[in-house]
């Protein structure tokens, strides 16, 4: 029986190709989840500037999932929020989910200077399990 796995994430997830307005890559992470990873079966609710306080009330039916992977947070720094506000807000989303089934993807850093370092301490935060 093959696994499924709920990727919930913002316009990293999605493939946002920043070449053209609401452009998509023609491969994603979900699409190269799929080709390289046998035996799982990927799919993404994505959104581009989605933000994590967005989903943070929202109910996802995970019993029909295997593991449900968060990659938020991006937005959230861009939005001026700090990084403890992000964790926090991201323990609201997944304190209630049995953590054998959840995966926290580290964002890509930002490489625009007045979110770098947030950035890099969010990508930390997230290595260490929150």
């Amino acid at each position: 029986m093959m696994k499924k796995a709920l990727i919930l994430g913002d316009s990293n997830t999605w493939g946002y190709d920043p070449r053209g307005y609401f452009q998509r890559y023609d491969l994603t992470y979900v699409d190269y989840l799929n080709d390289l990873v046998a035996g799982w079966m990927f799919f993404e609710d994505s959104l581009n500037g989605r933000l994590l306080r967005d989903v943070k009330d929202e109910t996802y039916d995970l019993a029909s999932i295997d593991l449900f992977c968060v990659m938020l947070g991006s937005n959230d720094l861009m939005h001026y929020y700090n990084v403890d506000q992000i964790v926090s807000i991201m323990h609201e989303l997944i304190d209630s989910i049995d953590t054998r089934k959840v995966l926290i993807l580290c964002p890509p850093i930002l490489q625009i200077d007045i979110f770098k370092a947030e950035s890099i301490r969010l990508n930390e935060a997230y290595k260490k399990g929150l």
